[in-house]
């Protein structure tokens, strides 16, 4: 979502925009991306601009009788995220949907722990009775069988 909006945003400032002035294009009034992709601002070419023709570069900047700005386009990009039916909700939606479903998913586990553990609670208490009394007839049958050799 944010190289999306980073490609968007740069897109939208190397337009050319029609302002019926002289500039059309930021990098011509010194505005331009570096090798990183960050947006610099080149202040010889920006000054020669304003001294040449201030008007132009105030039309591309803030708009113009003969079109919009670079600007208002970069916030027109901007309102496409962050509006209420914009990309940032409908992705913090899907995010809260899925911490909603994981929860649930959670619980269901948990419950199925809870009563696995019961079981095998159960197995080992009639694991250890069932011993008990086999330890108990061991020993019934050792005193028969000591039983049996003293009276031989």
């Amino acid at each position: 979502m944010v190289r999306g909006l980073q490609q968007d945003l740069k897109t939208t400032l190397l337009q050319a925009q029609t302002t019926g002035g002289r500039y059309t294009n930021l990098s011509q009034i010194g505005l331009e991306f570096n090798r990183t992709g960050q947006l610099e601002l080149n202040e010889t070419t920006l000054n020669q601009a304003m001294s040449t023709d201030p008007d132009a570069v105030r039309a591309l900047l803030a708009g113009g009788a003969s079109g919009t700005s670079a600007f208002a386009r970069v916030a027109s990009t901007l309102e496409g995220y962050t509006k209420t039916s914009g990309l940032i909700s409908s992705v913090k939606q899907q995010l809260t949907d899925s911490i909603s479903r994981l929860g649930s998913q959670i619980d269901v586990m948990t419950s199925r722990l809870v009563l696995q553990r019961q079981t095998l609670q159960k197995e080992f208490t009639e694991a250890e009775a069932a011993m008990s009394q086999l330890k108990n007839q061991s020993g019934g049958l050792s005193s028969i069988s000591s039983s049996l050799t003293t009276a031989i």
